[in-house]
Formats: structure tokens, C-alpha cells, sequence
């Protein structure tokens, strides 16, 4: 195996098994052990465990943010709401480590927290757009600046609860569909205050499409809308 061939295979075996056991529960011994080399040969390619973390970050996270950004999907309607979150969804299913022990890795390295700064001041900037977008393509119902504002920070807020430990059940369910499916309904439970009645028809109809288990998430099949 080659240089560029044996470090990617250590970021990607780094990945699964943070995933499989939390981050702070590994050792780069393990890494090694779980890859079958010696630590010595690990520590060639990377100096400590923040250093692979921060690897990650940077060469997987963010260049998976970045493609997403760079080819956004269409967002005509409730239906394309609920793919777009399933492609959120499934970004941060692949790297659930970093975002359900955000709080800890931050904590461990110095380098990572201060790079984080601007990423978040970045993100809430993204997401305040990505809000009065689909108010102008009349999928959310806000009457001005301070509400799209308002909703931009509730979303941030309710999306770091979902995916940073907050929704902790989550954690005990082993099927990754099923897991997919509490991140997806509880998203969208909390999205719906915003969205209008014709939006909302559409989201449903999306759900059932996914084979989402409506019958036990009744809450979002009934009506808020009056008149």
C-alpha cells in the first residue's frame, strides 16, 4: 500500500471505528490494532489522535459540506424540504463522532476551536440565506427580517439538539434507518411552525414516499393551519 493509499485508509478506518465507539473511548493504539499496523507506522502519517480529527475535518467534512453547497438541490416544494434533510441527514450519519462529540473535541484542541469560530459565524450566515430562500419560493411563512432571523437561530438551535447528543435515545437505536428516521421527524417537527399548508401537504406526501412510520408521529399529521 502506498504512502497516499495507507493515510487515507487510516482516516477511513479512524472514521468507522470513532463512530463505532466515540472518540474519546479510542486510542491511536486501537487505530493501529483495528487496521492491523503498527503504531509506529500510524504515527509516521499523523502525530496524535486531534491530528486525525482535525484531518477529518478538513478533508472529509468539509469537502463534503462544500460539494453540497456548491451543487445545491432545487427547493420547489415540501418534498424537495424533506430531501434536502435527508442529504443533511445522511452527511452527518457519516460522521455522527464529530457532531455528537463536538463539545469534547473542541475541548482537546486548541487549533480545531478556533477554526470553529468562523465556520459557525459562517454557518449561521448560510442559514439565515438559506431561510429567506425559501420564503421568497413561498415553502415558509415569516412576515419580516426579525422573523426569518428568529427562525434561522431556532433551526440552528433545534439542529445541534437533534445531532449533538440532546435527542441521547437516539444513540440506542442500532438500525441507522430507524436512527435516520427520529433525526428526519424530529427536524421537521420542529420546521413545521414555519412552513405554509401547502408546503406542509407536500412534506407529508414526501414522508410516505420515504416509508416514514407516520402512525407513530400522528403530531405531524395534524392540521395548525386555520381558514
Amino acid at each position: 500500500m502506498n504512502i497516499k493509499k495507507t493515510r487515507e485508509a487510516i482516516l477511513d478506518s479512524s472514521i468507522e471505528i470513532f463512530n463505532e465507539k466515540k472518540t474519546s473511548k479510542v486510542s491511536t493504539v486501537q487505530i493501529a490494532d483495528y487496521m492491523g499496523i503498527s503504531p509506529g507506522n500510524l504515527y509516521y502519517y499523523f502525530h496524535n489522535k486531534e491530528e486525525i480529527v482535525r484531518c477529518i475535518w478538513h478533508e472529509r467534512i468539509m469537502k463534503d459540506l462544500d460539494e453540497t453547497r456548491n451543487h445545491p438541490l432545487e427547493l420547489s416544494d415540501g418534498q424537495d424540504l424533506v430531501r434536502m434533510l435527508i442529504v443533511l441527514i445522511d452527511h452527518i450519519s457519516k460522521y455522527y463522532f464529530f457532531y455528537s462529540e463536538i463539545s469534547t473535541l473542541l475541548h482537546n484542541d486548541d487549533k480545531l476551536a478556533e477554526e470553529m469560530i468562523e465556520v459557525k459565524r459562517n454557518n449561521l450566515h448560510n442559514l439565515y440565506a438559506f431561510v429567506q430562500r425559501i420564503c421568497d419560493d413561498g415553502l415558509f411563512e415569516l412576515k419580516d427580517e426579525h422573523e426569518m432571523m428568529w427562525a434561522s437561530d431556532n433551526i440552528n438551535a433545534m439542529i445541534c439538539k437533534v445531532f449533538c447528543g440532546n435527542f441521547s435515545f437516539s444513540l440506542e437505536i442500532e438500525d441507522k434507518s430507524a436512527r435516520k428516521e427520529v433525526f428526519l421527524v424530529n427536524i421537521l417537527r420542529n420546521m413545521k411552525p414555519y412552513c405554509t399548508e401547502a408546503c406542509w401537504t407536500q412534506v407529508i406526501q414526501q414522508l410516505k414516499d420515504e416509508n416514514v412510520d407516520l402512525e407513530h408521529n400522528t403530531d405531524l399529521l395534524v392540521s395548525q393551519f386555520v381558514g
